[in-house]
């Protein structure tokens, strides 16, 4: 199979026309995880307050974000139905801020804005690998001028 060179703004990407080939001569790289983690903490940061996220008292309680039964009470006493058994899928509201007075906050900040942040590293990369590929296109075509 002969591949042709692909004009610029072309319908098709090339990536959609040569995909068995391309992905065999050029892997797919991982770029993308790290332009979303920037972007996570940018758009997480420049969140304003009045945003909240449900997250259960289960995972309030574990020792990744407070730990304590007594710390978990003090900040959120809507846990004492988790506590005493009445309701062990008690949920409450957190508020999304970083600057926030404690994991709970930061850890509802970065998962309200995940999903944006990987949009935006896709978006940034696709746009960024057309960009790339009908400027070399442009200049391959100057070189040989």
């Amino acid at each position: 199979m002969v591949l042709r060179s692909w004009p610029p703004c072309s319908p098709l990407p090339p990536f959609l026309l040569y995909a068995p080939i391309t992905n065999i001569l050029h892997p797919p790289q991982a770029g993308i995880i790290i332009t979303a983690r920037l972007a996570l903490i940018s758009i997480a940061s420049l969140m304003g307050s009045g945003y909240f996220l449900p997250i259960s008292c289960d995972q309030l309680a574990s020792r990744y974000l407070i730990g304590s039964r007594e710390e978990v009470l003090n900040k959120f006493p809507a846990c004492e139905a988790y506590f005493s058994g009445i309701n062990p899928d008690q949920v409450v509201t957190v508020e999304a801020s970083m600057k926030g007075d404690g994991v709970a906050n930061v850890r509802a900040a970065l998962n309200m804005s995940f999903g944006a942040a990987l949009w935006l590293g896709l978006f940034i990369h696709a746009v960024g690998v057309e960009f790339y590929v009908c400027l070399s296109f442009h200049i391959q075509y100057l070189s040989h001028r």
